[in-house]
């Protein structure tokens, strides 16, 4: 969850370089409003998105920081590392309700509480860090449609620019109309990415469902402990 916050944060000073207004502070984005940040963070100066050479640098920047390409081997690691510790976890607790009902067979007791009491614990330590990981995977993929935003509106600034400076200085209206047409392949770009590469977590897309999704499994298993096998004798 960590290693995720750091990289939502990379992908906040990359919306700070091209729409400082956009940033909110904290893990909150508008688009009309602007808090200025805290003294904590580093005030990043932006940059000229009318300038071709500054949006292919910015591009390439976020090209190699923002999502799953800001570290891919780490982010696939927990990927696979996470999905066999849910693996476990949930093998663990179903073994142990078919013990228990096997041992209530045979005339034993029930597993003490305490048994039962670290089966739980375990259950949500597993779930916390899962659901911390959805919220910061979700928001770092919110990111890219604030980046789309503020491409969008540099993107429609250069274009009427243009247009204005078209008698007066053509060779500069000529230089925001390539920088417009750049501005709109790195759009193009984004949403490729947005749709074909968004942040994961256990291989699923990084959405509030999924936090549901591992609630009801986790309740399910809880309940089954809970409740024991029964079997109909007819």
């Amino acid at each position: 969850a960590f290693w995720l916050y750091r990289q939502m944060m990379v992908s906040k000073k990359l919306l700070a370089l091209i729409s400082p207004e956009s940033l909110m502070g904290g893990l909150h984005f508008a688009w009309d409003n602007y808090v200025a940040p805290s003294d904590s963070e580093s005030h990043l100066p932006p940059i000229d998105l009318r300038e071709a050479n500054n949006i292919i640098a910015w591009a390439s920047l976020r090209r190699v920081l923002h999502g799953p390409s800001f570290g891919p081997v780490i982010y696939y690691k927990v990927q696979i590392y996470g999905l066999i510790s849910i693996l476990v976890f949930f093998g663990s607790a179903i073994v142990q309700a078919l013990g228990s009902y096997y041992v209530s067979l045979n005339g034993g007791g029930a597993f003490g509480f305490d048994v039962e009491l670290a089966s739980h614990f375990r259950l949500v330590s597993l779930a916390l860090p899962l659901a911390a990981q959805v919220f910061l995977s979700y928001n770092i993929n919110r990111l890219s449609h604030h980046h789309l935003k503020a491409l969008g509106r540099a993107q429609s600034a250069n274009w009427a620019l243009a247009v204005e400076m078209q008698q007066s200085h053509p060779d500069k209206a000529a230089e925001l109309s390539y920088s417009a047409d750049l501005l709109g392949a790195v759009m193009a770009e984004i949403e490729s990415q947005n749709d074909a590469a968004p942040m994961r977590v256990l291989f699923m897309e990084a959405q509030p469902a999924v936090v549901g999704l591992l609630g009801s499994a986790i309740v399910s298993v809880v309940i089954l402990k809970i409740r024991g096998f029964t079997i109909d004798a007819d």
